[in-house]
């Protein structure tokens, strides 16, 4: 049912993979001007989103409590390094969220997906559970890895484009 969603979560992720690649742990919260979404938050804000998917689906996560109050939406990034996961914690959450989200949206009914939209917050634009399923599948994790894509200009890195898979 989410087909074309799942694949643009899957192109998502490992395009937020690529973006932080060559990012060194060290400057995962470095902002290059003030307020920026930073690598580490981004990363973690993205798991807690997984995470938040997971429980409207009745599915367990392990999701590390704390994250929420590093992480979740209204939080502020700080470009305190060491207030924040590592970057091998934080990609491994992603991943092992990612992971879990994929086959749990795999598993969701048509009339599950038409009931009313659950959070509160996305009512005015987002109708139906489904369309809060896409949204965290597809525009949450695009709108994110643009601020990443901006973050590296900012902090004078390459451009990292996605490369296409040769078949």
């Amino acid at each position: 049912m989410f087909e074309r969603e799942l694949l643009l979560y899957d192109f998502m992720f490992g395009y937020a993979q690529l973006l932080t690649g060559d990012v060194a742990d060290e400057s995962m919260a470095d902002q290059p001007f003030t307020g920026a979404n930073h690598p580490a938050w981004i990363l973690g804000h993205l798991r807690v989103s997984e995470d938040a998917a997971l429980r409207l689906l009745d599915v367990e996560s392990d999701c590390p409590s704390q994250w929420y109050d590093l992480f979740e939406p209204g939080t502020e990034p700080q470009p305190d390094r060491q207030s924040y996961p590592s970057k091998n914690e934080l990609l491994v959450g992603l991943k092992k969220g990612h992971r879990q989200l994929v086959a749990a949206v795999r598993n969701v009914a048509a009339e599950d997906a038409a009931r009313p939209n659950p959070v509160d917050v996305l009512q005015p634009w987002l109708a139906t559970f489904g369309d809060v399923l896409a949204h965290v599948l597809a525009t949450h994790p695009a709108i994110h890895c643009g601020q990443l894509a901006a973050w590296r200009r900012g902090m004078g890195l390459p451009i990292v484009a996605p490369t296409p898979k040769l078949r």
